[in-house]
C-alpha cells in the first residue's frame, strides 16, 4: 500500500513537472526550431507591428514583428515582395534601434522559413482590444507603414510568408540619413551593451 501511494506520488509530481515544463517551454510559432535552411535576402523595411503581439511573448524570448519588401533576384523585375519577419532576440542590446526602421536603407537578412507563423496583412495589421471585463470593443489598426514605403504592396487579403531572423543575421548595405543609425556592414550586435 506505501509503495502504491509512494509511485502515484511520483506520478503526480512527475506529470506536475511536465506540465509546467510544457507550458514554459511553449512557443509561438515564430519561435518554433524552424526545419528549414537560412534564405539571404536583400531588400527594405516596409512597415512595423505596433501592437502589444510582440510585447506578450515569452518570458525568455522578446520579438519584434515587421514587414520586408524582398527585392526580386531577376532585375527585370522592379516590385518589392512583401514577407513578414519576427526578429527574435534575448537581450535589450540586440533590440533593433528605430533607425532600422527606415525604408531608404537597404538591408541583407539571413532568415529561416517558418510557414506556422504565416498571416495576411490584413490579420497582422489589427488586434483585438477588450475592455476590463474582457468584453470585445473593437480592433485597432497597428502596422505602421515606413514613410517613403510603397503602401499599395500592403493588401490585405495578401498572404504573407513568415520568416525568423535572430541577431547578427542583418546587415545594413546602405547608409541612413539618420543619426545613430547603422552604416553598410553593421548590425544590431554592433551596438553597445546596455544591460538585458
Amino acid at each position: 500500500m506505501f509503495r502504491s501511494q509512494r509511485t502515484e506520488v511520483w506520478a503526480a509530481l512527475l506529470a506536475c513537472v511536465a506540465v509546467l515544463t510544457g507550458v514554459t517551454v511553449a512557443q509561438s510559432p515564430a519561435t518554433r526550431k524552424p526545419k528549414e535552411h537560412p534564405h539571404l535576402v536583400k531588400g527594405r523595411v516596409l512597415a512595423r507591428h505596433g501592437g502589444l503581439r510582440d510585447a506578450l511573448g515569452n518570458f525568455d524570448v522578446r520579438r519584434q514583428t515587421f514587414l520586408f519588401g524582398v527585392e526580386p533576384k531577376e532585375p527585370r523585375v522592379q516590385s518589392l515582395s512583401p514577407i513578414k519577419v519576427v526578429y527574435e532576440y534575448l537581450y535589450r542590446n540586440q533590440e533593433p534601434p528605430d533607425s532600422f526602421f527606415d525604408y531608404s536603407v537597404r538591408y541583407q537578412l539571413r532568415v529561416v522559413r517558418n510557414n506556422t507563423c504565416d498571416e495576411t496583412v490584413d490579420s497582422l495589421s489589427y488586434e483585438g482590444t477588450a475592455d476590463e471585463s474582457g468584453k470585445p470593443l473593437g480592433r485597432d489598426y497597428v502596422l505602421r507603414p515606413l514613410e517613403g514605403a510603397p503602401k499599395e504592396l500592403l493588401k490585405p487579403e495578401l498572404l504573407l510568408p513568415c520568416y525568423v531572423l535572430t541577431p547578427g543575421n542583418y546587415k545594413a548595405l546602405t547608409e541612413s540619413k539618420q543619426s545613430g543609425a547603422l552604416k553598410p556592414g553593421d548590425s544590431f550586435r554592433d551596438r553597445p551593451t546596455e544591460g538585458r
